[in-house]
């Protein structure tokens, strides 16, 4: 048998010059449909990605996703999203707010799947496969708590929005040395960003709990053991944040971890320590000072 492999990206940001093999949206759509039809005569099995955009930078989005969703629509299941930020010139508010471009990035690209959805008359959905993501400072300057706050309001984001933005898939790209893992000749440790990502592994195997209940901050998921997990952040520099989540019947703290920022500025880290929680009328109370984090297990 051969690798089996049942998911493809047919190329990778074909609309950057950069790129070997880039072509106009025009050519690079109708390639991408011919291409598609010959693999899953092949096997139907198959799911296929599409080509978005590089980035929301480039002067062809969102036209781009337009041109080539109209040639390949019928064919393909997803179509690419790719986004990098960072914090450059050490400004921790404007980069903090670029955040909010990647939600009208989102945004963005399914308006234009749902224009090309209408126009062709068809009943089906093209699903997003957001395959690269990250923040880059590596190249510039050390990391610090903005990257990791940032990578807290996007992963909370994706977990919260991943049915309604249509995800299937979330990529965290090159984690080592540009992003959340930083590898020395004689040492590593997790940058910002990968404690963060730390605090969320709690989350895996677990089911969302009732979102409706739960501020945009956060996220609660259940465990198959009826524990609860809960998750928060303070996006806010300067002032601290007060927290009430529901609990259900659970009424014991198991694990409290909060991540405390000794600064604000390029190469500041995140102290570990116990968090400061209690339980009032079904519910988990904390506040969280700026800038930090939080995840709590209660049983």
């Amino acid at each position: 048998e051969p690798h089996n492999i049942k998911y493809w990206c047919l190329g990778n940001e074909m609309d950057g010059p950069w790129q070997t093999g880039h072509k106009p949206a025009d050519e690079y759509g109708h390639l991408a449909d011919e291409c598609a039809k010959a693999m899953k005569q092949i096997d139907p099995s198959i799911e296929l990605v599409l080509c978005g955009s590089s980035n929301t930078g480039m002067a062809t989005f969102p036209q781009w996703e337009a041109t080539t969703l109209d040639w390949a629509y019928n064919s393909v299941d997803y179509i690419s999203l790719h986004s990098y930020y960072g914090n450059r010139f050490n400004d921790t508010a404007n980069f903090l707010a670029q955040s909010d471009d990647m939600e009208q990035f989102i945004k963005t690209v399914i308006a234009t799947c749902d224009f090309v959805k209408a126009k062709k008359r068809s009943k089906k959905n093209i699903n997003l496969s957001f395959d690269e993501w990250n923040v880059w400072y590596a190249w510039y300057r050390d990391d610090g708590i903005a990257e990791g706050l940032f990578a807290a309001k996007m992963i909370h984001r994706f977990l919260r929005d991943w049915k309604a933005f249509g995800f299937s898939y979330v990529c965290f790209f090159q984690p080592v040395n540009e992003g959340a893992i930083r590898v020395t000749p004689f040492a590593s440790r997790l940058t910002s960003m990968g404690e963060a990502m730390r605090l969320m592994k709690g989350h895996v195997g677990g089911v969302p709990a009732d979102l409706n209940q739960i501020p945009r901050e956060a996220f609660v998921t259940d465990a198959p053991d009826g524990s609860r997990y809960l998750t928060a952040y303070n996006f806010s520099t300067k002032e601290t944040k007060s927290f009430a989540l529901p609990l259900g019947a659970r009424r014991n703290v198991v694990t409290s971890e909060l991540l405390v920022p000794n600064g604000l500025v390029s190469g500041c880290r995140y102290t570990r320590r116990p968090g400061d929680v209690r339980i009032e009328n079904g519910k988990l109370v904390f506040a969280l000072p700026p800038a930090s984090q939080t995840a709590v297990r209660v049983k």
